[in-house]
């Protein structure tokens, strides 16, 4: 004979609060669409991967070979913060 308590089984409990999450989830995003907010996904490049680390190299070495090297450098100090700045 079964027991009684079937509506406990880990099974049903797992699925009940994949549902409460899945609901909760959908609350979210619709309270956040309501203030015209739009879920978007994006893709980059995984930065742990050789191929990024490659072709950033490649580019750095560009711009450092570039004629506007200098400028370009000195754009990036000017608008940097450094950790000494922080305090």
């Amino acid at each position: 004979m079964r027991s009684a308590s079937l509506n406990s089984s880990p099974a049903l409990k797992a699925r009940r609060r994949n549902v409460t999450r899945a609901r909760q989830q959908r609350e979210h995003l619709k309270a956040i669409r309501t203030h015209g907010l739009r879920r978007v996904t994006v893709w980059i490049p995984d930065p742990n991967s050789t191929a990024f680390a490659m072709e950033a190299h490649r580019q750095s070495e560009l711009a450092a070979a570039s004629p506007q090297a200098a400028a370009d450098q000195a754009f990036v100090d000017a608008i940097s913060i450094g950790f000494d700045d922080l305090e």
